[in-house]
């Protein structure tokens, strides 16, 4: 195992509005999450790779 994707949604004060954690065996990477103008998140990343191995590489959709 290893560590898990963590997305925070905070409002301009910095003040945690949700906490959503992405676990997967193995280690999971968030590279680049971008905000479309009237629906949740678009967060790209790998899921379930190792020291070995990258991972399956994923783009996930986060409803809010």
């Amino acid at each position: 195992t290893g560590p898990d994707i963590v997305v925070l949604e905070v409002d301009r004060d910095g003040t945690v509005q949700t906490r959503t954690v992405l676990e997967r065996p193995g280690v999971d990477r968030g590279v680049m999450i971008v905000e479309p103008r009237t629906w949740g998140y678009l967060l790209t990343g790998t899921l379930g790779g190792s020291r070995s191995a990258p991972g399956d590489f994923a783009v996930l959709w986060l409803a809010h």
